[in-house]
């Protein structure tokens, strides 16, 4: 459930649809952090201030 809700954020907060399977393939934020980075066009630093927030927010949430 907590996956599902993960890939839904990332879709939400970021526009990028990944499967679930993501999420097991790259069980590190940095991991998928990487895997989103591959999906998107974004390459400015405000881009990837937006991607830092994301992730953090994503441990908090504990995922």
């Amino acid at each position: 459930m907590l996956a599902a809700q993960v890939i839904a954020r990332i879709k939400t907060r970021l526009g990028v649809s990944l499967p679930l399977r993501v999420l097991f393939e790259k069980p590190l934020l940095g991991e998928l952090a990487a895997e989103v980075a591959l999906l998107t066009d974004n390459t400015t630093d405000n881009d990837w201030s937006d991607m830092d927030q994301f992730m953090d927010s994503l441990e908090e949430f504990g995922a």
